[in-house]
């Protein structure tokens, strides 16, 4: 009767994977939850949210995607001239997330964006306006660009990379809106105005598995809101407004994290099958 529980179980629990699983087609965004201490997965075919794990670090504002299952993320008091590297694993089958200090404190303060390009992380110092190339275990940063002679002079709370052209984007976010971009990392960085988004004190920026550019936009007490961006002109398009009430950080999600139906289908026959086996009467020895 007992294995007979574990096998009804069993099949409960692949329903629900494979159920996650028919929709891993769509387009997903991972999203810095500061309210809730934790990562949120957000599906942008049907706009639900997946809560995954809690107990993130606070004032964790930025969020980047390093491929497989980790992430990055700076801890940045206004009020500290330092900011602490994270790396965060995400579970397969996202039940959970690791929190990892990468290193020491780094003398760069007021982070509110990053963005992972080749091995390397970049974030922005708020309050000198400079770009800095970080080591992903922590061990040092390089200054790239000092933005504020290029005609950045607010914050930067967000940037991602196009990995189809290499660029890197960015939001002037207290300029009303307007968005950047920087092509020439490895030689000679230019700064370039693609548009006005539209969308004000923008928090995040990510590209998703389908190629579109996503941003997230604080509304001051109110839902969060996600929209669209052109990447011809920078427009951006609203896409769904009611995500929480402070997201900060947005980055890329990979879809290879949500179990596919034939791997749980696989495991479960693997598991009945040895139930089965075990259930048979042993026969005598000679």
């Amino acid at each position: 009767m007992k294995r007979r529980q574990h096998i009804v179980y069993m099949i409960i629990a692949l329903t629900i994977t494979c159920g996650f699983a028919a929709s891993s087609g769509a387009a997903y965004v991972m999203g810095v939850d500061e309210d809730n201490e934790r990562l949120d997965l957000f599906n942008t075919d049907d706009n639900s949210i997946t809560p995954i794990g809690f107990g993130l670090p606070d004032e964790i504002e930025s969020l980047a995607y390093a491929g497989g299952p980790t992430y990055y993320g700076f801890q940045s008091y206004n009020a500290s001239l330092q900011s602490q590297l994270y790396k965060f694993d995400v579970d397969v089958g996202l039940s959970g997330f690791s929190s990892t200090p990468v290193g020491g404190p780094l003398d760069i303060s007021n982070i509110d964006s990053a963005a992972y390009v080749d091995g390397k992380l970049y974030t922005v110092n708020n309050v000198s306006r400079k770009l800095y190339r970080v080591e992903t275990d922590g061990s040092g940063f390089t200054e790239v660009m000092d933005l504020s002679s290029e005609g950045i002079h607010s914050k930067v709370e967000g940037m991602t990379l196009d990995p189809s052209s290499g660029k890197l984007y960015l939001m002037d976010s207290a300029s009303g809106g307007v968005i950047y971009t920087i092509d020439g990392l490895d030689t000679t960085p230019v700064l370039a105005e693609l548009g006005d988004t539209g969308f004000q004190n923008v928090e995040g920026l990510a590209f998703a598995e389908d190629g579109n550019l996503y941003g997230i936009a604080d509304a001051y007490g109110g839902n969060t809101e996600l929209f669209v961006i052109s990447l011809a002109d920078g427009s951006g398009t609203s896409l769904f407004d009611g995500w929480g009430s402070d997201i900060e950080g947005l980055a890329s999600f990979s879809s290879y994290l949500i179990p596919e139906p034939a791997s749980a289908i696989a495991f479960l026959t693997v598991v009945v099958v040895g139930i089965g086996a075990a259930r048979r009467p042993r026969r005598a020895c000679a």
